[in-house]
């Protein structure tokens, strides 16, 4: 919820939203087994320039960014 909420008021409020995977995949799986599908993966959005960065989580969040290598 915290996520698309983001990025839906986010968008709404034209804004160039980037929504990027720590995995090696696009689909993301959420709690409650929620699929979303990201833009591109952490290692391409790594290159861009950002006003902003959000990074969303709770407990299955955190892990991934702690056991990411990126």
């Amino acid at each position: 919820m915290e996520a698309v909420m983001i990025i839906d008021i986010l968008r709404r409020a034209k804004a160039n939203v980037v929504v990027a995977s720590v995995e090696d995949k696009l689909e993301i799986l959420a709690s409650h087994n929620i699929k979303l599908v990201a833009d591109v993966l952490l290692d391409e959005a790594a290159n861009l320039s950002y006003n902003l960065i959000v990074l969303l989580g709770g407990l299955g969040g955190a892990q991934a960014f702690a056991n990411s290598e990126n």
